[in-house]
């Protein structure tokens, strides 16, 4: 009876989130095929659509930046998220939790705000690049091209992987570490051989989560684009 009672809710959640989320999508991916809306009579079947994209030369310049900027997302994010989460769960850093809220503002930050931020700071008369330029003659970095996009964005999707791997280090425990740390091993050694191999899972998700955001990227390239 218990079980009974506490497996229709869940049954119910599930239909009903399943339908919310893969009904719009199965409707919209019937739409791809059609040639007028689903619900016209005289709509028929085919590929038009698909061959319009797959034709249109712009469409690979665009998949081929996404594929490059979310790429670049996942090395700039990746390395950066797990040190940070490694040094805030397993190290006696001071003021580790105002770091951790310094970290995790890009999430609640709009990313065209962060994009303007960044031209304010490092564009071509930003502060950052006019110190620069007073200092070397140069300045050596250009928000506006492919790179400084992919930098720029894996910067602001470091909080995705620090919540992955903070959340998998968390659950895991510190007594392997401890052990490795009482057989002689640096803390650099334990992260590298004891902490990396156990967040490997977590850190794979995150990796995937990262790059996968990088293609619904809008807001930095719509103003950081050139």
């Amino acid at each position: 009876m218990t079980a009974r009672t506490f497996s229709l809710p869940r049954t119910a959640v599930v239909v009903i989130t399943a339908s919310v989320i893969f009904l719009p999508l199965g409707l919209i991916f019937w739409q791809s095929f059609l040639n007028a809306p689903f619900f016209n009579p005289a709509k028929h079947f085919g590929f038009d659509a698909y061959a319009f994209i797959f034709e249109d030369a712009d469409f690979w310049t665009a998949f081929a930046n996404s594929i490059v900027i979310a790429a670049g997302m996942v090395v700039i994010a990746l390395p950066l998220g797990a040190a940070l989460a490694f040094l805030l769960t397993r190290t006696d850093l001071p003021a580790q939790r105002a770091i951790e809220v310094l970290v995790l503002i890009p999430v609640f930050v709009s990313p065209m705000v962060l994009a303007f931020g960044y031209v304010v700071a490092m564009g071509p008369v930003g502060f950052y690049s006019t110190w620069a330029k007073a200092l070397v003659g140069d300045v050596p970095w250009n928000v506006y091209s492919l790179t400084g996009i992919a930098v720029i964005a894996g910067l602001t999707h470091v909080p995705h992987v620090y919540l992955y791997s903070s959340a998998a280090l968390k659950s895991l425990g510190s007594d392997v570490e401890e052990a490795a740390r009482v057989a002689g091993a640096n803390p650099l050694q334990v992260a590298l051989h004891v902490s990396l191999p156990m967040t490997m899972p977590a850190l794979f998700y995150a990796a995937v989560l990262v790059f996968f955001l990088g293609f619904e990227l809008f807001g930095l390239p719509l103003v950081l684009g050139d």
